[in-house]
């Protein structure tokens, strides 16, 4: 069981007066329920009020319905898409008074979130990317795309491997060249598949998948929704915000609880946070039909990637956004 699996489940233990207990899985990692578990399980382990009862359960729903199998996923205390719905399911009800802030990063000073969308689902390649949340500034329409990690960035690799469509994309000399600089090399395989591998002569080992998934969500959200069918006239839907978003940034939240140099949050920050523009153009320049047919009204919209990664723990040391956690989440997850 990882390191942070076990924090959680004795935080967890300790918040509810050690009247709940882990049962785990084949890997170690401990459940919270049963198979057949339903979300008012949650709700009450997690001290959700009563009177918050349908805005949390109609967010378990899109959380757990993605199409990454999150509804096993979330059955863990591993789980990122639990801690991004228990973190920010109170954004989603209309006429709430919360307001989440972003500390220390200049491009975000003086934007208030007030609304959230959880699972957005974009165009790539084939199989849509699916963003863990979108925050949305609804007096000045900014929206914050964040993926959302919690324990995923601790299984590194020497390589991975994807699908052959990616491979023009990934052999873009501003791309390859980015990923050369920390010794990461794109190539095809045998199988004709695309590789990301560190140098041969590298020990090296990173989560690599999550610098290939960032990429993807930056195509993702280039191209624009995967779904356009929802109505774009009602402010209670996705489309109606990012139809009219006067800025997009795009961005990772992670749990970081560990006081020693986080090896993920210099990878990222090194090959996402200090090439987003680089990135976003070479995107736009990929000759592959599926990448460059970016939807025009969206194609010429700008799009910004953080440089730095956020933390839940620094983000919810502010006061007005810890508002956001029931005094039971705070415990659970150290915030």
């Amino acid at each position: 069981m990882s390191t942070i699996a076990e924090q959680l489940a004795s935080n967890l233990q300790i918040a509810k007066n050690s009247t709940w207990t882990a049962s785990l899985t084949d890997s170690g990692i401990p459940l919270l329920f049963p198979k057949d578990y339903i979300s008012e399980h949650y709700r009450l382990l997690f001290d959700i009020p009563e009177e918050e009862k349908e805005i949390f359960h109609n967010a378990f729903r899109t959380v757990s319905e993605g199409v990454g199998n999150e509804i096993a996923k979330i059955n863990s205390v591993a789980s990122s898409s639990l801690l991004c719905l228990l973190a920010f399911y109170r954004l989603t009800q209309d006429g709430n008074d919360y307001v989440l802030k972003i500390p220390n990063i200049p491009a975000l000073e003086g934007l208030s979130f007030t609304k959230c969308f959880f699972e957005i689902r974009n165009k790539v390649i084939g199989k849509p990317s699916c963003v863990d949340i979108v925050l949305v500034d609804t007096n000045k329409g900014v929206l914050l795309f964040l993926e959302s990690k919690l324990s995923e960035y601790l299984e590194t690799s020497h390589k991975e491997e994807y699908g052959k469509s990616y491979i023009p994309l990934y052999m873009e000399e501003t791309i390859n060249g980015i990923l050369k600089n920390y010794d990461i090399f794109a190539r095809q395989n045998q199988r004709g598949e695309l590789e990301l591998l560190f140098g041969e002569s590298s020990s090296d080992k990173a989560y690599i998948e999550g610098i290939k998934q960032s990429i993807s969500h930056l195509i993702g959200i280039y191209q624009g929704p995967q779904d356009q069918k929802t109505d774009s006239y009602d402010p209670k839907n996705y489309m109606y915000w990012f139809e009219r978003a006067q800025k997009i940034y795009y961005g990772t939240i992670i749990y970081s609880p560990m006081s020693e140099p986080n090896k993920y949050i210099e990878l990222y920050e090194g090959i996402i946070g200090a090439n987003g523009s680089e990135i976003m153009n070479a995107i736009k320049r990929c000759k592959k039909d599926g990448v460059k047919n970016a939807f025009k009204e969206y194609a010429n919209r700008k799009i910004e990637v953080l440089s730095e990664v956020l933390t839940y723990q620094s983000l919810f040391s502010i006061y007005e956004n810890s508002r956001l956690l029931t005094p039971t989440v705070k415990m659970f997850y150290n915030l």
